[in-house]
């Protein structure tokens, strides 16, 4: 018997791993960006990835001054219009995507590790001081008898003896895993873009492991096998059997 049952209807919307590593010292954007798009040709869409730093300056006598500067170009993002993933390479490390329709596990870790190996590879052979595994879902529910308690196994409740309702929530929790180097974040918020028939919520699950880990192949899928696993425990433990069983 499988550990957690298997959702042939799963309501992930995007799958990521962000692949940690410090490549600036040969972070060269514009040679990279020749370099990579050969190894991802459906993925034509490249966009370039800033960031700013804005400044507000306040001197006696002077009027206020805000600067606003950029230290460059940070990241190089390809994307497709044929294909539901997305690669980030960045100054940080690299980040391989999967939007729906999200495949099965194995062939998301195969893909976002051998692309991660490509941008290694073009930038040098970096060390992997850490991986992120996140899965973002987004679920709906028959608003007409909808309650927190009959599709979370968390939720707030109301001030007692005041007889009110839960309408809205955002929740947000970071747990770490005893006897291991993993915490779990788990955010769970309303979203109102359903049909009016329908209560929507995202749940975003992010499994972060909090130590060095080795850039061999076999102890990075040892990694990966055991987020996989922590994601499945957080998205089962929250959700009742009722929530989840909409998606078999």
């Amino acid at each position: 018997m499988p550990e957690f049952p298997h959702l042939s209807r799963a309501p992930i919307v995007e799958a990521l791993i962000y692949f940690q590593a410090d490549v600036s010292a040969s972070w060269k954007p514009e040679t990279l960006r020749t370099e990579l798009a050969p190894l991802w040709p459906d993925h034509t869409e490249i966009q370039e990835m800033q960031t700013f730093k804005m400044e507000f300056k306040v001197a006696p006598g002077k009027e206020p001054k805000q600067e606003i500067s950029s230290p460059g170009i940070d990241g190089l993002m390809f994307r497709s219009k044929s294909k539901p993933t997305v690669y980030q390479a960045r100054r940080d490390g690299f980040i391989a995507s999967w939007l729906k329709p999200y495949p099965e596990w194995e062939t998301f870790q195969a893909d976002a590790v051998a692309c991660w190996e490509r941008y290694a590879h073009a930038v040098g052979s970096p060390i992997l001081h850490s991986v992120v595994l996140k899965f973002i879902n987004r679920m709906d529910f028959p608003a007409s008898d909808f309650s927190a308690k009959r599709y979370f196994t968390t939720h707030p409740t109301p001030p007692p003896k005041l007889g009110w309702e839960v309408g809205n929530f955002v929740q947000q929790a970071e747990y770490l895993v005893p006897g291991t180097a993993y915490a779990v974040q788990t955010v769970l918020t309303r979203a109102f873009d359903a049909a009016p028939e329908l209560m929507a919520f995202v749940l975003d699950i992010e499994v972060k492991l909090r130590e060095p880990i080795s850039a061999t192949e076999d102890r990075l899928s040892a990694v990966l096998g055991e987020m996989r696993k922590l994601k499945n425990r957080a998205f089962f433990g929250i959700l009742t059997k009722q929530a989840w069983q909409r998606y078999v």
